[in-house]
């Protein structure tokens, strides 16, 4: 399988394809790691440039580059996806990164609400996740990790043409699916998924008071958060 790498690039001449110098981390990915060599074949991306074949070029012990060769995939336009959660302890979270990723997630928004659990994120290594997930995973962009928020200032902060669903276990709502499918696909959406120990009744009362947000139900049963997540996001991706 060939080798694909994220990088910052752009091709503003499609008639002299460009060289592109690589990151020293990226250099010993790929000569350390991987073990490659001059003129093996690799694939590099982005969500401006789109997906590029390219080979190995100046190669030292500690530097190379990719001379590009031809472009494989046009940039595309993703649309805005938003997940919405409070953090989890670290393999929970994990799999809400690289399975959001997987999905279709653009941006990842963690919240703190009345009963979420502190725990520490080191935003590097998430980056470093998304980024992995995203060159396995075959998508031409790496999903956005945004700064922590409160929940009632997140919910102020949402646009009113943008789609807001948030999951609410034990309650009366319809489906997620079937709420999604009766709105205009296309827009921006929101999923929100609370902590382990559910919202509040301040917090749902405040849910309440805000008609732009729509509470949907994910089934039958009571779902782990990481799992809400992942039916949540599953569910967006197909109906898009």
């Amino acid at each position: 399988m060939t080798t694909r790498l994220y990088l910052s690039f752009q091709v503003n001449d499609k008639t002299q394809l460009d060289k592109i110098v690589l990151p020293a981390d990226e250099c010993h990915y790929l000569l350390r790691v991987l073990r490659l060599k001059a003129g093996d074949e690799v694939v590099v991306y982005n969500e401006r440039a789109g997906e590029w074949s390219g080979t190995l070029v100046n190669v030292t012990k500690s530097s190379c580059a990719v001379q590009l060769q031809k472009i494989l995939r046009q940039p595309i336009v993703e649309p805005f996806t938003r997940l919405v959660y409070a953090p989890l302890k670290h393999d929970a979270m994990s799999l809400v990164f690289e399975k959001g990723t997987e999905l279709g997630v653009t941006h990842f928004q963690p919240i703190t609400t009345d009963f979420s659990q502190k725990y520490n994120v080191h935003n590097d290594k998430v980056t470093r996740q998304l980024k992995q997930a995203s060159q396995q995973c075959e998508r031409l962009s790496v999903p956005e990790l945004l700064d922590p928020m409160p929940f009632s200032a997140f919910l102020e902060s949402c646009a009113v043409e943008e789609l807001v669903f948030i999951a609410m276990e034990r309650s009366n709502a319809r489906s997620f699916t079937e709420t999604l499918a009766r709105h205009d696909r296309s827009a921006p959406c929101t999923f929100i998924v609370g902590p382990e120990g559910g919202f509040s009744k301040a917090e749902k009362d405040l849910v309440e008071r805000m008609p732009k947000i729509s509470c949907v139900s994910l089934g039958k049963t009571v779902l782990r958060a990481e799992t809400a997540v992942i039916v949540g996001a599953g569910a967006i991706s197909m109906l898009r």
